[in-house]
């Protein structure tokens, strides 16, 4: 019954989100949504006596409507812990599929997790919600990726499992192989491509494993760019020492959803699996499933060649 009410909910966000396209949403009316979620946020910290909360420095510029969407989803899914640490009633999860993702697709779902914190107030007795909306301006969709961020860590906090993990990082990352293999497979069927990538050394740290983010970035890059497909900016930072599992977490959700793209401009179909818990994972594990994905996408373009010869 549940799957039923989540697959209604979807169609009824795709279906709006068709009739109501010609509306003009911009970032800045998205960040305005997002800016009190974030003031609401900022009441149930409060109410909870927490006060160590800090924003993640997110050095990113030139990041994508999906990138966002990406972040929302993985914002509502944060949401759903804390609320089901509430023993209330949970909200529905999102499911990102591969499409072009607009400024109203976003909207919607920052209007959807509204109304949800709205309604956790409620149930919670947490009063005095901000209900004066901000105007913005020269707002972009990096801003608001920035603003979801914040969503995410402030519901971490407020569930008390604000520090990510290898193993949350670990099902993040085999998520993204699953996407990487499914456009291999789109490509071939009969999945003639390899998965017998190098093995990581022991003892990495979060900083060794958002270098192998970098680098998976830079593999999606060159396959973007055979696709003619304009390629994303990616960070250039020159001190690693404050690298922490966040912000390998935050790089993770920016390689799904630029794997999502991908995935549309191949014709992959299948939606991002859901993460699988997992136990006893260090930060090499994680490494070791990035270079695999990098393994993965190196064979993009070589395995449509192939075919390529197969079927003339």
């Amino acid at each position: 019954m549940k799957k039923k009410i989540m697959f209604f909910l979807l169609v009824a966000l795709i279906f709006s989100s068709q009739i109501n396209a010609s509306t003009k949403i911009t970032p800045n009316d998205v960040y305005s949504a997002v800016d009190i979620i974030n003031r609401s946020l900022d009441i149930f910290l409060k109410q909870n006596r927490i006060s160590n909360f800090e924003s993640l420095d997110i050095n990113e510029i030139g990041l994508r409507p999906m990138h966002v969407c990406q972040m929302a989803v993985t914002a509502v899914d944060a949401m759903i812990e804390f609320q089901e640490s509430k023993e209330m009633r949970a909200s529905f999860k999102i499911v990102v599929t591969p499409k072009e993702y607009i400024p109203h697709d976003i909207k919607l779902l920052a209007d959807y997790l509204l109304s949800e914190i709205i309604r956790t107030a409620d149930e919670l007795k947490i009063d005095n919600l901000p209900n004066d909306k901000r105007i913005f301006s020269n707002k972009t969709p990096t801003d608001v990726f920035k603003g979801f961020v914040d969503i995410f860590l402030k519901f971490k906090f407020l569930t008390k499992n604000e520090e990510i993990s290898p193993n949350t990082g670990y099902s993040e990352v085999v998520r993204a192989v699953l996407d990487a293999k499914s456009i291999l497979t789109t490509i071939d069927s009969e999945q003639r491509f390899r998965i017998d990538a190098p093995k990581s050394p022991k003892g990495l740290k979060p900083a060794n494993v958002y270098q192998e983010c970098i680098e998976a970035r830079k593999g999606l890059n060159k396959v973007r760019k055979n696709f003619k497909m304009e390629e994303i900016p990616i960070p250039m930072l020159d001190d690693f020492s404050k690298i922490n599992p966040a912000d390998v977490f935050i790089q993770v959700q920016i390689i799904i959803a630029e794997l999502n793209l991908l995935k549309r401009a191949i014709g992959t179909i299948s939606s991002t699996p859901i993460p699988i818990a997992v136990n006893g994972k260090t930060p090499s594990d994680v490494h070791e499933q990035l270079v695999l994905l990098k393994y993965l996408l190196l064979q993009i373009e070589p395995l449509q060649e192939m075919m390529s010869k197969i079927n003339s």
